[in-house]
């Protein structure tokens, strides 16, 4: 009854209920949520009858509002002097006073009030904010004015270090920040993440016209994020200028150069304004840099330069990379950056101290960017030097078949097939070998499984037989990789590759592929495919090579199958088949492929097997197993459906093993 008397403003009712009604804890809490009502209807009549009956404008009531927050909120200016006590008092349950809540909602006329009533206009919050922080986070320019001009302290700082400058970034307005200046802000202070004020407006319409509103040389625009802490990482080392060069603001940019910002304070990775432009592609900012004298032979140091841009895998290997910013542009493609540096090409064309000595011309091959390698190509006045530094012009083939002979390796593991047509074409050899490991374009290419280069390559004249010092060719190389392809192997076979070619402990390729892997990588389609494929061209495989010597994992198996043991084995083998691997790891298709191949199921394996227990020796000595491939598989299926093949179970023998246990 009580709520409906206040909601409906009878003022007379409300004064009988509350006359004739005996007090209880109920009762209060009806008072105290009638209390709020009136608060929010600024109905003062009927609030003073209820503060008169005991309601507390500082209590909240059951849905947790406080009346002398409703009525500075709703601008009851009547109601408001009917609750005040204490103008800096806090409500129980509040953790600023009520000038900071008329602050944050900009009600004027309610501050008018509590600061003529003699509110603090310093009374910190319990975060240590004073209501000029909420009036300058709300952008409420007269109220901030207000409480200036009655002493609020423009360089308060709360207790997590946020100015008031600071809370202006929350809804940047000019007018804002601008009449904070006047008032002296300091505007050097910085944000937990080390950005100063300005920094934060880049991006928003504020900017420049504060940026106008600044006289040269009145605020340091060289200002770098320190390395302070976590939280600054993304940022160390940003100056304005650099911040407005990513975002390709250009009335920024100008406005910071007219005001003494320095155009070639770098980054501490050495990236400069013009290096962003150029690798952003930023034309008309790169020209505005460049015609107000921007140094175009500067250096980055680092390829994570700055907020996350990055270059090619290639060059990100390279301990250091020293690009200039025209490097940059050949990197990322801009034709019409490099255009702007046309007049320097045969000046500041050459990295130095990286691999293979990188020039722009390289990156650009690397970076796949093949119309920028065509322009740079076709430029009458380029120079390039060799890794022999020979200079030479690069628009000359007979002079720089070395050169192209020499980016031919890394564009190839990059995997940039339009730059490798372009390189072979004009004159590249495809059969150099890298200096260290003996490695060709080919071998990298096969090493990546990637057909289109292979095919490219086989083309020009790559030679299949020329591999690693150590040995390796292409088909080693194929056949042994887990992503084993019979199209790489069907490119190879036809131009030459040796198939019977030993690698180390006398195994040929297609031992190699049934010794060297994990079960999980058996490409069961592929190697049927390239069996099929053998057969039909004639190929006569070597699929009956016995191992020479050597540790195999796969022995393992064998061993655990005939003995079901599980102590710690030492295992060394001589005589294994590829039909024994297949056996032992009970692969039914492979073996049968083999076996259709004309694999001899005659041939026996000799496994030396030396055994402990809990570091004491079980065997005096070491012992052979006799093994055919029959014997080295534990599945009775498999068993079941190979001895449907004749050969399979000629003369074959179980193994014989003496084994003397203590």
């Amino acid at each position: 009854m009580l709520k409906f008397a206040v909601e409906e403003c009878y003022a007379n009712i409300v004064e009988i209920i509350l006359s004739c009604t005996q007090r209880s804890i109920a009762v209060s809490r009806e008072i105290q949520t009638a209390l709020v009502i009136a608060a929010q209807c600024g109905n003062c009549v009927i609030a003073h009858l209820l503060l008169q009956h005991g309601a507390n404008p500082l209590e909240r009531d059951e849905g947790g509002y406080v009346p002398i927050y409703l009525a500075a909120e709703y601008r009851h200016v009547d109601v408001l002097r009917e609750f005040w006590q204490d103008p800096s008092i806090y409500p129980p349950i509040a953790k600023e006073t009520v000038l900071h809540k008329a602050a944050t909602l900009g009600n004027l006329d309610i501050a008018c009030y509590l600061i003529k009533k003699g509110a603090n206009v310093n009374a910190p919050s319990r975060a240590g904010l004073i209501p000029l922080h909420n009036a300058v986070a709300s952008g409420h320019i007269a109220l901030v004015k207000l409480l200036l001009d009655h002493g609020s302290n423009v360089n308060t700082i709360g207790k997590s270090g946020i100015t008031v400058l600071h809370s202006a970034l929350t809804h940047p307005s000019a007018s804002v920040i601008k009449l904070l200046l006047d008032y002296g802000v300091n505007t050097s202070v910085p944000t937990m993440d080390g950005r100063i004020y300005l920094m934060h407006l880049v991006d928003t319409p504020a900017c420049n016209e504060i940026l106008d509103y600044l006289a040269p040389n009145s605020y340091n625009f060289d200002y770098q994020v320190p390395p302070k802490n976590k939280r600054s990482k993304s940022f160390i080392g940003a100056t304005l200028l650099l911040l407005a060069t990513s975002l390709n603001k250009i009335d920024i940019v100008h406005r910071l150069l007219q005001l003494g910002a320095s155009i070639d304070l770098a980054h501490p990775t050495g990236a400069t304004a013009l290096h962003i432009a150029s690798w952003c592609g930023f034309v008309d900012m790169a020209k505005l840099l460049i015609n107000a004298g921007a140094n175009v032979h500067t250096t980055v140091h680092s390829v994570q330069f700055l907020w996350g841009l990055r270059v090619c895998n290639y060059v990100k290997s390279a301990t250091t990379t020293a690009c200039t910013p025209l490097h940059l542009a050949c990197l990322q493609g801009h034709i019409d950056i490099l255009k702007l540096f046309e007049p320097l090409l045969c000046i500041d064309f050459n990295a130095t101290d990286n691999i293979l000595n990188l020039n722009g011309y390289a990156l650009a091959c690397l970076a796949g960017q093949l119309d920028a390698v065509l322009y740079l190509t076709n430029i009458p006045s380029i120079m390039v030097k060799t890794t022999s530094g020979n200079v030479v012009m690069a628009h000359s083939p007979n002079s720089t078949s070395s050169f192209f002979t020499q980016l031919l390796y890394p564009v190839v593991k990059e995997k940039q097939y339009d730059v490798v047509c372009f390189l072979l074409n004009n004159g590249a050899d495809p059969n150099v070998q890298q200096t260290e490991t003996g490695a060709t374009p080919l071998f990298a290419a096969v090493q990546a499984n990637h057909q289109r280069l292979s095919e490219i390559l086989i083309q020009h004249g790559a030679n299949p037989n020329i591999g690693l010092y150590n040995g390796d060719t292409p088909l080693c190389e194929s056949i042994t990789k887990s992503t084993f392809s019979s199209r790489v192997l069907e490119l190879l076979l036809p131009s030459d590759a040796n198939p019977y070619q030993t690698l180390n402990a006398g195994l040929t390729p297609f031992y190699e592929y049934f010794g060297a892997k994990d079960n999980d990588y058996y490409h069961y389609d592929e190697i049927i495919r390239a069996y099929d494929y053998f057969l039909q061209n004639d190929f006569v495989l070597d699929i009956n090579c016995q191992l020479q010597t050597g540790i195999h994992k796969d022995a393992t198996s064998l061993f655990y199958a005939a003995y079901c043991i599980s102590e710690e084995l030492t295992l060394r083998f001589t005589g294994a088949t590829p039909l024994h691997i297949t056996c032992i790891n009970d692969m039914e298709q492979l073996t049968v492929a083999l076996i259709r191949a004309g694999a001899d199921c005659e041939l026996f394996d000799y496994l030396k097997v030396r055994l402990s227990w809990r570091n004491q020796w079980k065997l005096e000595n070491e012992y052979k197993n006799h093994c055919t491939p029959m014997y080295v598989h534990s599945d009775d299926h498999m068993r079941e459906e190979l001895t449907k093949y004749p050969s399979f179970g000629v003369n074959a023998q179980e193994p014989r093993t003496i084994l003397k246990v203590y």
